[in-house]
């Protein structure tokens, strides 16, 4: 059976990475959840070296994605603390405005429960979505006093017309008060597009220092 070259990547912690730290869970995220197709194999560091191992040799186009993320990575670890779900579309929603928002499911609550109410709060959207092409939206919108606001957005991939697990976060500032919560998509140049199974949530979210 053939077998792939394992490669190894080696950054200087203090010259590649932007903050001279390194938190090998979240650089290890941040790079399954890349364009990188090629299998991780191991993380590692000793003194100054961070040492990135694929389980075969990366394409030129992997390894410039493999840089950026090296320099983007912040070397905080952010922690979510949960603070609720609730199911939005129970079961199968399709998608068929081209231009205009459909309203695939919602839900009431009231967010004053979630104190503090601040801007370190994240709304996460996580259910399948299926699409053929390009350009499908997902979007929030809060309903508070009788005033709408979107206060997410979020792309759908093309899935080739199969549903495929996802996950979106976005920080946001919700409304104290019972509100409406909205889970609105389109087309927007896709020719299909379905929702199914989606919860939101929201989270504050603790960053820390390694």
């Amino acid at each position: 059976m053939a077998t792939g070259t394992p490669t190894t990547f080696h950054f200087s912690i203090s010259g590649d990475f932007p903050n001279r730290r390194v938190v090998l869970d979240l650089l290890r995220e941040e790079i399954i959840g890349s364009s990188i197709s090629t299998a991780l194999n191991s993380l590692g560091k000793s003194g100054d070296d961070c040492a990135v191992t694929f389980a075969d040799v990366l394409s030129t186009a992997n390894e410039t994605t493999l840089d950026g993320i090296v320099a983007a990575h912040t070397g905080k670890l952010v922690i979510f603390e949960f603070r609720g779900a609730l199911t939005v579309v129970p079961s199968e929603a399709l998608i068929v405005g081209l231009l205009t928002f459909d309203v695939l499911g919602g839900i009431a609550m009231q967010p004053a429960a979630l104190e503090p109410l601040s801007s370190d709060q994240v709304i996460r959207f996580w259910g399948e979505v299926k699409s053929l092409g390009t350009g499908g939206e997902i979007q929030v919108v809060e309903n508070a006093s009788g005033t709408d606001t979107i206060i997410a957005t979020f792309s759908i991939p093309d899935t080739s017309s199969a549903y495929q697990a996802v996950t979106f976060d976005s920080t946001v500032s919700v409304q104290a008060g019972l509100n409406t919560y909205r889970v609105e998509g389109r087309l927007n140049g896709a020719t299909l597009a379905a929702v199914r199974f989606a919860s939101l949530g929201i989270f504050r979210r603790v960053v820390f220092l390694s």
